[in-house]
């Protein structure tokens, strides 16, 4: 028979099935053979390697291949080297010895029974007690006496005596060694003679796959090896063997098959540790070494069971895959006669999201002819929640389906997206602070037609995913948000929200809808809910504001300032403006009505300047509009910059040229903005950008913001994309906060909400004019942030010529008289202290009289010679007109007014603005002045 084998063997050889220097699982088939092993799990090691002086083992006594299943006892001598010594030797339980030491002539008063052809007779504790690397080698010998003169025997429960023999089959041969250069190795012949592939990774090198003659698909004790790492780096995982030494398996062997007809797949299991220091993506590499290399119509294929990627592996036989925190990732690993051809779904969305270097991939929304709607077993994967700490998950939802409610896969019905459309609950969920990305991986692309459209539930928007596949969010703690992927032909988005609360007070509000004809008037488009007292009013520009009559046509694009007394929830009948809405501006501020009938980001408004159509950022840059939109904040009273326009909302919006004009569009709004696709991550160092959030509160309700600071991308100058002027007030009178910058002459107006200059000047100041609707104190209140540590701001009222505060880091507010009309509040660093330290009274307009018509006079003092010069300007900011002084020196000086601008025609009834400038630069303050016609 064992020619017979090895006539096999020599034929697998040739075939390139089984390498020639194969780790062969020992498995003799010859019946009554004692061996002495090291490990119980699978009675197969024979070798030993690497034991240090003094170190123990165990070593255990097996009867293999039985011709009996009952054993009463047994004799042979175990001949242990001279630098072993046996510590201690146990037996099964009732049993008796009556020979010395390791020779052992044992009869059991229970009967040992076979298990997997193998009987455990006893086991020895061994200690190592020579110089580290020097072979030792353990023999079996007949017991003395023996029963049989010469032989080993063992006496079966029928008390009779069957002859035994060792593996080696020789008592001059070693049954077992240890550290031994030339590993010992018996009953080969009758081992793993099919397919086998070698596995590493890490570090773990012996893994092995294969198949056998004499293996069965189930546990084999003999050839499938429990791996004993606690931590093991590459295994195979068959629990429902449940073997009581593991799941985990270093060597899995299956068995006997045809490569070239069929296939067999190994559950193959890769722990990856992500290295510390390296920043992720790492690349996790697996080696295997196929007996079957080169061998053009046998393939080995793997298919990744976390993204569901098929990999055909070819010479070298290498796969890598990236990770970007430690884990587990399980692999079908189908070795055979062609790739495996898994059912493809009609459409796939791959998606994977990361935070922080945590990632979670392989999660797919799915449409199959060959699913349902459903919950389809083995179909739709579901997935646990996540752990207590440091997680980040995505999964789709769904309650009431089993192992639910998260799934890594969830796979509709098919159908047709150019026709209609199916939605996938998408959920992420983490504990880390920080950008969330979610990357979007669909088997189309945006030349397919094929719509892929993310709603987010908590802000209720819809964008298109093409081009960019990626959104991103910001989470500040612990959260879960729920999106909507929606894939297929869903047309204009529904109108969101369908109604609008309004409370008592002011509200800026716009048309979410057009009115219907003869059914357009405010009081019906409006009004229709209210009951109470009602104002609605809108902006003129230089006029102010006009009280509407509910009977006036509402205008689709408009803002109102709308005033009630009681709370309403508003709605309207109307069309969606599914054309574009262009709406032109004025150079200064704008109340538009936002016309869109669901929540847009304010990026994708499209800007008009004489025939040319710009995008929002190309306009800003070119200075045609102001960057920051502006709404009202009903709760705080106060005005706020807008990244997305809600309906039923207006809005301010700044134009800095003439013939400018808004174009909304609806299809534009679903477009993802680039704060959200492509979010800027730039960091800058701390002294080139920090903010001070500075809160005007007085005796009274309302209170007042503005900022300052620095910014790397701002200028001296007026910067669209970073200053914002100060909008309107409303209809109401609640005074004003506002940072003054007449020098910039803009349609705007000359008072600032934001002001942002350029880092690095070690002299700053921010002139701040404060005009209460109440008399009494006022109290500043102030937060800094990122502010650099060497950084302080002094506070100084040039009308007192006082430093009321020498150092706003010791303190986040201060309580100031207010004086009648407007209080000036310079916030300076300390370098400016004792330069521009002049009472306001020293340079102070005098205008008289004051409200004038047809003229008045301008009256300054000036301690020095110098060229003086008045400039006048509008509430929007611009330079009306400028009055020159023939000569000026120490002393008093005049200008007259006539209410005329620099081309000498009359300007109209309104609020005007006085400024001295002296050799080119402003000093002391702006004076307001009134003409009456």
């Amino acid at each position: 028979m064992r020619r017979t084998v090895w006539l096999m063997l020599l034929v697998l050889f040739s075939l390139g099935l089984i390498p020639a220097e194969a780790d062969a699982q020992l498995l003799c088939e010859d019946p009554n053979l004692y061996a002495l092993f090291f490990d119980y799990t699978g009675a197969s090691i024979i070798n030993l390697n690497d034991i240090d002086p003094y170190s123990t083992f165990s070593l255990y006594l097996f009867l293999m291949n039985p011709e009996t299943d009952c054993l009463g006892g047994f004799e042979l001598e175990v001949l242990v080297p001279d630098q072993s010594m046996v510590l201690a030797t146990d037996f099964p339980s009732e049993y008796i010895n009556i020979g010395d030491g390791t020779n052992l002539i044992v009869g059991f008063g229970y009967p040992q029974m076979a298990t997997d052809n193998l009987i455990h007779l006893c086991t020895f504790n061994v200690m190592y007690m020579s110089t580290a690397g020097l072979v030792q080698d353990f023999y079996l010998s007949p017991a003395t006496p023996a029963s049989i003169e010469g032989e080993m025997v063992y006496l079966t429960c029928s008390e009779t005596l069957v002859i035994t023999d060792p593996i080696s089959m020789d008592f001059a041969l070693p049954v077992a060694r240890v550290n031994g250069t030339e590993p010992l190795e018996y009953c080969t012949g009758t081992s793993i003679n099919g397919v086998t592939i070698e596995i590493s990774s890490q570090g773990d090198d012996d893994n092995l796959a294969g198949t056998s003659t004499w293996a069965t698909d189930g546990y084999d004790a003999s050839f499938d090896l429990n791996d004993v790492e606690p931590e093991p780096v590459v295994f195979f995982a068959h629990p429902e063997w449940e073997v009581p030494y593991g799941d985990n398996f270093r060597q899995d062997i299956m068995s006997a098959f045809d490569p070239y007809t069929a296939t067999r797949t190994w559950p193959l299991t890769i722990n990856s540790i992500f290295p510390q220091g390296q920043n992720p993506p790492y690349m996790v590499e697996v080696s295997f070494q196929p007996s079957f290399a080169g061998d053009e119509n046998i393939f080995l294929t793997l298919v990744d069971q976390t993204t569901g990627e098929i990999t055909l592996l070819e010479e070298p036989y290498l796969h890598s895959y990236p990770i970007y925190n430690s884990e587990s990732r399980a692999f079908d690993m189908v070795v055979g006669y062609d790739t495996i051809h898994p059912p493809v779904p009609d459409l796939d969305v791959g998606v994977e999201v990361f935070c922080n270097g945590y990632a979670d991939l392989g999660n797919h929304a799915a449409a199959a002819e060959w699913a349902t709607d459903d919950f389809d077993q083995d179909i739709d994967i579901p997935e646990p929640g996540p752990p207590p700490s440091n997680y980040l998950t995505a999964s789709f939802t769904h309650d009431g389906w089993p192992f639910g409610p998260r799934f890594r896969t969830m796979v509709h019905a098919g159908f047709s997206p150019d026709m209609e459309l199916k939605t996938w609950p998408l959920r992420v969920e983490t504990d880390q602070v920080g950008i969330v990305t979610v990357n979007f991986s669909p088997d189309f692309d945006e030349a397919s037609d094929v719509p892929l459209l993310i709603q987010d539930q908590q802000s209720g928007q819809i964008f298109n995913l093409f081009p960019d596949l990626t959104f991103t969010y910001e989470n500040n703690n612990p959260s879960v948000r729920d999106f909507l992927i929606i894939v297929g032909n869903q047309g204009p988005p529904p109108i969101w929200p369908d109604y609008k609360w309004i409370y008592p007070g002011w509200t800026m509000v716009g048309l979410p809808l057009i009115p219907e004809p003869g059914h357009d008037s405010l009081a019906e488009t409006m009004l229709a809910q209210v009951t109470g007292p009602s104002y609605i009013y809108r902006y003129l520009g230089e006029d102010g504001y006009e009280l509407e009559n509910p009977s006036e046509t509402a205008v689709h694009g408009r803002g109102y300032w709308l005033a009630l007394s009681e709370q309403i929830s508003w709605t309207m009948e109307g069309e969606m403006a599914l054309d574009p809405v262009t709406l032109p501006l004025v150079p200064g501020w704008n109340l538009i009505g936002n016309p869109m009938w669901f929540l847009g980001a304010m990026e994708n408004i499209q800007v008009e300047h004489l025939g040319t159509i710009y995008s929002w950022q190309q306009a800003v840059d070119d200075a045609l509009v102001l960057g920051s939109v502006l709404g009202y904040n009903n709760n705080l009273e106060q005005y706020e910059v807008a990244e997305d326009l809600r309906a039923w909302t207006g809005y301010w919006f700044g134009a800095l040229e003439e013939g400018v004009s808004l174009v909304f569009d609806w299809e534009n709004f679903l477009d993802l903005p680039s704060r959200i696709s492509n979010p800027d991550r730039t960091e800058y160092p701390p002294e080139s950008i920090w903010t001070t959030e500075l809160k005007v509160s007085g005796s009274g309700p309302h209170s007042h913001h503005v900022s300052f600071g620095v910014h790397p991308e701002a200028t001296a100058g007026f910067d669209p994309n970073l200053d914002i002027p100060l909008a309107p007030s409303g209809p109401y009178n609640s005074g004003y906060v506002g940072l003054i910058r007449p020098e910039w002459d803009l349609p705007l107006g000359n008072k600032v909400f934001r002001d942002l200059v350029e880092p690095g000047g070690q002299s700053m100041a921010w002139n701040a004019e404060i005009v209460m609707a109440e008399t009494g104190s006022v109290t500043l209140q102030w937060e800094r942030l990122d502010w650099p540590e060497d950084l302080d701001l002094q506070i100084y009222l040039p009308q007192q010529n006082r430093v009321v505060l020498q150092s706003m880091r010791s303190q986040n507010s201060l309580r100031l008289p207010a004086p009648e009309g407007y209080l000036v509040v310079q916030f300076r660093t300390p370098a400016l202290s004792g330069i521009n330290d002049i009472p306001a009274a020293a340079y102070g307009l005098k205008i008289h009289p004051n409200p004038f018509n047809p003229q008045t006079t301008i009256s300054f003092e000036l301690r020095e010679v110098g060229e003086a010069e008045v400039r006048i300007y509008s509430v929007r900011g611009e330079m009306v007109s400028a009055l020159h002084c023939d000569a000026t020196g120490p002393g008093r000086s005049e200008v007259i007014w006539t209410g005329r601008d620099r081309a000498g025609r009359e300007v109209p009834s309104g609020s005007y603005f006085a400024r001295l400038y002296v050799d080119g630069s402003a000093v002391g303050l702006v004076v307001k002045m009134s003409l009456i016609r």
